[in-house]
């Protein structure tokens, strides 16, 4: 039971690294759409830089599929598995806020694009678009460095509990092994003991039998005299 419930969490910490790495993906590109807005201030600004996509996400359908099936097999009898569902909920948000994330920047690029191919907008037209895209890009640094920090957060709680699990488990195993020994103690003891009356008993016999057979001897010279 204990290296199923490890292997969750395993999974999970898998999960919140993939997370992190799609965060960092994020924040490059939103660090290169704001230089990409300095330069169509400055009108340096390439039609051929206008797209700025981020690489297609190749899902792991095996892992993807693990996680759910480690969901579905979630039992409320067992306290470890609540803190796999909490786990599960704060990775599976984060993973939705970073789908948001990407959706938000995808408009700035939208915006972007309208700057640099639009040249019928007036100074003023372009201003306003500028703020807003000053603005987005805040935005989506700070929505980026406090999914960092969320998912950071679950990255270490499930490194916890993976140690935990690992003391409790070792613990476990001298638990049992302590046990065998003591069980290994106690049947020497009883095989000592048991000896030890098998050899006096066995000593009694002789003695007695050698008692008797003196009698016997001394009964016998009596009655040849």
């Amino acid at each position: 039971m204990k290296n199923i419930i490890l292997n969750k969490f395993q999974a999970l910490k898998k999960w919140s690294l993939k997370n992190e790495i799609e965060l960092q993906k994020v924040l490059e590109k939103i660090e290169l759409q704001e230089q990409k807005i300095k330069d169509l201030k400055s009108n340096q600004f390439q039609k051929k830089d206008i797209k700025i996509e981020l690489e297609k996400e190749k899902h792991d359908v095996d892992f993807f599929n693990q996680i759910y099936k480690f969901k579905s097999d979630l039992s409320p009898n067992i306290g470890l598995d609540n803190d796999f569902e909490q786990s599960f909920k704060k990775a599976e948000k984060i993973e939705a806020d970073i789908g948001n994330v990407k959706n938000e920047s995808e408009k700035v690029d939208i915006k972007i694009d309208e700057l640099s191919s639009n040249s019928s907008l007036s100074k003023s037209e372009k201003d306003k678009l500028f703020d807003e895209l000053e603005k987005d890009i805040l935005n989506l640094k700070s929505a980026v460095e406090k999914l960092k920090e969320e998912n950071q957060n679950l990255k270490k709680e499930l490194e916890l509990i993976i140690e935990k699990n690992k003391i409790q488990s070792q613990k476990s195993g001298l638990e049992k092994e302590n046990f065998s020994l003591k069980d290994k103690l106690e049947a020497l003891k009883d095989k000592t003991r048991n000896l030890k009356n098998e050899f006096e008993s066995d000593s009694k016999n002789k003695i007695t039998y050698s008692q008797d057979a003196k009698k016997i001897q001394e009964n016998q010279n009596e009655r040849e005299r």
